[in-house]
């Protein structure tokens, strides 16, 4: 019954990781003027990337610089991928890249403030006196 929890629990937490990760790609999809903008859509659009990132990795990463290659590789498919789906130009799925990773920044630092989650890269390790 324990693994049964724990399962459940688990696929809350992918589900709800995945609404919260398609939030920024929704949000500049409307700031960039995207035809047809739908939450849906941002969600379906979240799953793609997800998809064709971990296909690539897993693909080149048998090459030494597979990684970075593979990394290159799904930006230029993930703007090919807002361009398709939103029917915007290439400017626009350039622009709604940059927008999708700043409003990204912003939900974690409204998550970081609200849940006490921090983010590694922005951690300050606290000052320690001794006093003697």
């Amino acid at each position: 019954m324990p693994h049964l929890l724990a399962l459940i629990i688990g696929i809350l937490a992918i589900i709800i990781a995945w609404v919260i990760v398609s939030i920024p790609v929704w949000i500049s999809s409307k700031m960039v003027g995207a035809r047809d903008s739908s939450f849906g859509k941002a969600m379906l659009v979240t799953l793609l990337i997800f998809i064709i990132f971990i296909l690539l990795n897993v693909i080149f990463s048998l090459i030494p610089i597979g990684h970075i290659l593979a990394f290159l590789i799904s930006l230029l498919i993930i703007l090919g991928l807002f361009k398709a789906s939103y029917g915007i130009s290439w400017l626009q799925s350039i622009g709604m890249a940059i927008l999708t990773v700043i409003a990204t920044v912003v939900i974690l630092v409204i998550l970081a403030a609200i849940i006490g989650i921090t983010i590694p890269i922005f951690h300050i390790p606290p000052v320690v006196v001794i006093k003697r």
